[in-house]
């Protein structure tokens, strides 16, 4: 658990700073946008990942691999750029 908290305080200091320069909005609601929206991501994560070992029998790496991937580049990019650091 450790980890993850980490992990998530890491990837917002680095999306703001960093990915989307996002420095003149208000620190706090961005951090409980991004809150939400890494909740929306581990919800995603699971379910598509239940989903595809579960009914599509597939090993649960390969499912792992293929949600991570998707949940990443699409959920977690454009509701980050959009609603967590927009300009």
């Amino acid at each position: 658990m450790h980890g993850r908290h980490f992990r998530s305080n890491y990837g917002f200091l680095i999306n703001r700073y960093w990915v989307f320069s996002a420095t003149k909005n208000d620190p706090v609601k961005q951090a409980l946008r991004y809150t939400a929206v890494v909740l929306g991501s581990i919800l995603l994560n699971t379910a598509g990942t239940f989903a595809l070992t579960e009914l599509m029998m597939l090993t649960y790496l390969i499912s792992k691999a293929v949600v991570a991937l998707i949940v990443g580049f699409t959920y977690s990019y454009y509701f980050s750029k959009r609603f967590v650091f927009y300009a």
